[in-house]
């Protein structure tokens, strides 16, 4: 007699040890159950649950169970049981949940079995089976005659038919046949599902996974469900190498996200873009691994970067951050961030951007507020790198903090705002000024706070109060603020007569090529409790540390230090401011210039020419502290009214010399100022009274 040969190896199925056929239980000391009960219930209930002799499940066993001498019995069953053990004394061993091999699997593997004696099939002539299942080929099946295994080379498959190539031998009883391409674990154990039990990239669905935290009061969600609070540009298929174009993939996960909405993350990268990006949507968020770690590189000269709104949106709570925005090209135009629309609540945090055109414009259409910059580095921009406001509508509400500039052709252009906040800002090295406060005409910049803004070395100016037309500044007050080394006309120049209310206090006014601080044109201005000091440094007595115009009234000079000092004097640079201030010949009146330190300027601490009314001019070193005289008829004398050394400045008019004691000093045009001694006296002589001053050294 042959023995009989095992199935094929199909499937990457792997042989195994076969279990005894027979079980055999042991008591507590390990010894055999002799004489036992084991008993059958459907799991949690008390219902007896049918267990076999034989695994066709044809011939029942009793229940209980009763073992032989040797504790063995055989017992055959599927799926799951709750089983009671007794030992022949009728105790309790255990009660527990069994289950045999396969009932923990699920699939599609199906069982046929065709019995001669039912008419299932003719011995000697049967060549076709019709089975339950649509196996696919026979490498998914195993077919069996009385048991014994048939290789697929007897057989083919085409749909659910089995066709034999002979007749099912003479004196077979029973076909059995085993089909399907798939067994799956119902419950994996704890730890059993583990990398190498994974195919490489398997098909496991995150909707079928389940997530917690495993924190008290945390819920169960589906994997799928967790990684939807965000979604990656990745995840839509963009690479971040700054070679691909990545505007579809990053422009698809947008739009994705506004659905939800949820976040998009940029993972670290280059993201290179050829088509401006739109983010249209409230609640949504932009965010990358930090600061040129996840970058957009837009390859486009004169186009938008990214686009936040349009002007009919009125978004809310939109958030860009953690991202960088460095064009891999020169840009002639075309904004980095453009935020158009009335939106509410935008923020931008944690970016840098470098190189560009403009880099964050934010243009109201109406009733757009709140927009805030924190934490953003701004460098080499072509055009002005912030613009806040605009001409189609007045954007109230915008803060700025902890952000620097450097190298842009202007940090900040202040258009058409209400209500702006600017803190710890530092701008560098402009090449134009850097802060410009210039609406136009139907545009208002007001109420504006800075603390610790500083403005340094600018190819033009550093603070910039100009408005044009009818356009207005107001209201703005700067605190512990910096103007440096402006190439400019000044560090600060005002200039407009709708400038209303303008205060710097407790400021740095310093080493500026002209002058420090330059008031042409505006109304309640106001300089107090500042250093003005080294200015002028384009040469000697050229430039004053403060200019006013002569026709500007209403302002405040008061207890401020305009000389040498500061860092510049203990570094050995002269201070070469020629006044410390100068208020020039004018109808301007109605101002107070009081308590300033003005020591150590080049020709006098201070000069008053204005004629108007209304002047308070007291309690200032090194400038005028008492009454200068009327001018004396020509060529007559006056003895020095101060009784020490003071300055003598003579202007306008028609004069030919000056006489001072018995000396005669011929005068070529119609200024001259002299040192005049105490005790000495003094003469002009002219043929039109000029005027002239007496101030304090």
């Amino acid at each position: 007699m042959s023995a009989v040969r095992s199935p094929a190896r199909k499937n990457a199925m792997t042989s195994t040890l076969l279990p005894n056929a027979k079980q055999t239980f042991t008591g507590p000391n390990g010894t055999p159950l002799s004489g036992g009960s084991v008993y059958f219930y459907i799991p949690g209930t008390t219902t007896l649950k049918d267990t076999y002799q034989d695994s066709a499940q044809t011939i029942l066993n009793t229940n209980p169970v009763v073992l032989d001498a040797n504790g063995q019995a055989v017992i055959w069953g599927y799926g799951s049981y709750r089983q009671v053990v007794y030992d022949a004394n009728g105790n309790l061993l255990w009660d527990q949940i069994t289950e045999d091999m396969t009932g923990g699997l699920i699939g599609d593997i199906t069982d046929d079995t065709f019995l001669a004696s039912d008419g299932g099939f003719v011995p000697g002539t049967t060549t076709q089976l019709t089975l339950s299942s649509l196996p696919g080929s026979t490498a998914n099946m195993w077919v069996f005659f009385d048991g014994v295994y048939q290789t697929d080379d007897q057989m083919s498959v085409d749909g659910a038919v089995l066709t034999f190539s002979s007749p099912i031998p003479d004196g077979v009883s029973e076909v059995t046949v085993k089909a399907g391409n798939s067994i799956s674990i119902g419950t994996p154990g704890t730890q059993t599902v583990v990398d190498s039990t994974v195919a490489l990239n398997a098909g496991i669905k995150s909707s079928k996974l389940a997530y917690n935290l495993g924190a008290a009061g945390s819920v169960t969600r589906t994997v799928q469900v967790r990684l939807s609070d965000w979604v990656s540009v990745k995840d839509f298929g963009a690479v971040g190498d700054g070679t691909t174009d990545d505007t579809t993939s990053i422009q698809a996960a947008i739009t994705f996200a506004q659905l939800r909405p949820c976040s998009v993350y940029f993972p670290p990268g280059t993201y290179k873009t050829t088509a401006t990006l739109t983010l249209d949507a409230s609640f949504s968020r932009l965010f990358g691994a930090g600061k040129a770690i996840s970058t957009i590189a837009s390859t486009m000269p004169d186009k938008d970067t990214l686009l936040i709104g349009s002007p009919t949106s009125a978004l809310q709570s939109v958030y860009v951050s953690g991202m960088g925005f460095i064009p891999s090209v020169s840009k002639t135009a075309g904004v980095e961030i453009d935020i158009k629309g009335n939106n509410i609540n935008v923020e931008i945090d944690d970016c840098i951007f470098t190189g560009g055109f403009t880099h964050y414009y934010a243009d109201s259409y109406g009733s757009a507020s709140n927009y805030k910059i924190a934490n953003c580095y701004f460098q080499r921009s072509a055009g002005q790198s912030v613009i806040v406001g605009g001409g189609n509508g007045l954007l109230q509400g915008f803060y700025m903090e902890r952000s620097s500039f450097g190298l842009c052709s202007g940090s900040i252009t202040f258009l058409n705002v209400s209500g702006f906040y600017l803190k710890q800002i530092d701008a560098i090295l402009a090449t134009g000024d850097c802060f410009s406060f210039v609406p136009a005409d139907g545009e208002i910049v007001v109420f504006g706070f800075m603390d610790q803004v500083l403005a340094d070395t600018p190819g033009s100016n550093g603070w910039v109060i100009q408005p044009t037309g009818t356009g207005i500044v107001a209201n703005i007050k700067c605190t512990d603020c910096w103007a440096a080394a402006a190439g400019g006309q000044a560090g600060i120049l005002i200039n407009g007569a709708n400038v209303n209310g303008f205060t710097w206090t407790a400021g740095h006014i310093r080493n500026n090529a002209k002058a420090g601080f330059l008031l042409l044109a505006g109304t309640n201005v106001c300089l107090s409790d500042s250093d003005v000091f080294n200015n002028s440094v384009e040469g000697a007595a050229l430039n004053p540390g403060v200019v006013i115009a002569g026709n500007v009234s209403d302002f405040t000079i008061t207890d401020n230090q305009i000389g040498g000092g500061g860092y510049d004097k203990l570094d050995g640079s002269p201070n070469q401011q020629s006044y410390g201030i100068l208020i020039n010949s004018g109808s301007g009146g109605n101002f107070v210039v009081t308590g300033n330190r003005c020591d150590g300027n080049v020709t006098a601490g201070y000069i008053n020419l204005a004629t108007g009314s209304g002047q308070k001019v007291s309690d200032n070193t090194n400038g005028v502290s008492f009454s200068t005289p009327d001018i004396p008829a020509s060529g007559t004398q006056i003895v020095n009214p101060a009784g020490r050394d003071i300055r003598v400045f003579i202007y306008n008019g028609t004069f030919s010399g000056v006489g001072i004691d018995d000396a005669l000093i011929g005068v070529a045009g119609n200024v001259f100022n002299t040192i005049l001694r105490a005790g000495e006296k003094i003469g002009i002589n002219y043929t039109a009274a000029p005027s002239w001053q007496f101030i304090d050294m």
